[in-house]
C-alpha cells in the first residue's frame, strides 16, 4: 500500500471508483494507473438512483494514467455532490506483469522496516528510504 500510495499506482487488479459533481466538461486523467478499463459510468438522478451512462456518450483510452471524456449529451444529475459516478479497473493483471523496479521497491520497503521496526517516538521518525522513491519515480503521474 505505501508504494501505491507514493506513485498513485495500482499493483495488483482493483476496482476504483471517482466521483464528480458534475459531468466533466474536458478530459479527466483517472487517479489511479496503469487503468486497464472502465466498468460503469452513471450518474445519480433527482431520486437518487444511478443511471447508466451509455459508452456511446464518453470516449475512454486506458493506460498510465486512463483517460476519460464525454463525447455527447449526458443524462442530468440530481444531486450537486457526487452527481457522477465512473468505475474502473487499475492495477496489473498479474504479479508477473509488474515492472521489475517495483517489485525491488516492495522488497526493499519490506526490509527497511523489518531491519526498523523499534517503535516510533515524537523524537524519531522513520521515512522511507530515499532508494525506494527513486524505484517508484518513473511511475508516479506527476502534476503540474
Amino acid at each position: 500500500r505505501t508504494i501505491e500510495a507514493r506513485g498513485g499506482l495500482a499493483l495488483l487488479a482493483q476496482q476504483w471508483r471517482l466521483t464528480l459533481d458534475a459531468p466533466p466538461a474536458e478530459t479527466v486523467l483517472l487517479p489511479v494507473s496503469p487503468c486497464a478499463g472502465l466498468d460503469a459510468v452513471a450518474v445519480i438522478g433527482a431520486d437518487g438512483a444511478p443511471q447508466s451512462v451509455g459508452p456511446h456518450l464518453y470516449e475512454f483510452a486506458p493506460g498510465a494514467p486512463g483517460r476519460f471524456r464525454p463525447a455527447g449529451r449526458w443524462p442530468a444529475c440530481g444531486p450537486a455532490i457526487d452527481g457522477v459516478r465512473i468505475d474502473f479497473t487499475a492495477g496489473y493483471d498479474s504479479p508477473a506483469l509488474i515492472p521489475g523496479p517495483l517489485k525491488q521497491a516492495v522488497k526493499m520497503l519490506a526490509a527497511h522496516f523489518h531491519e526498523t521496526r523499534a517503535a516510533a517516538r515524537e523524537e524519531r521518525f522513520y521515512a522511507v528510504p530515499q532508494s525506494v522513491d527513486a524505484l517508484v519515480a518513473p511511475y508516479r503521474r506527476v502534476r503540474l
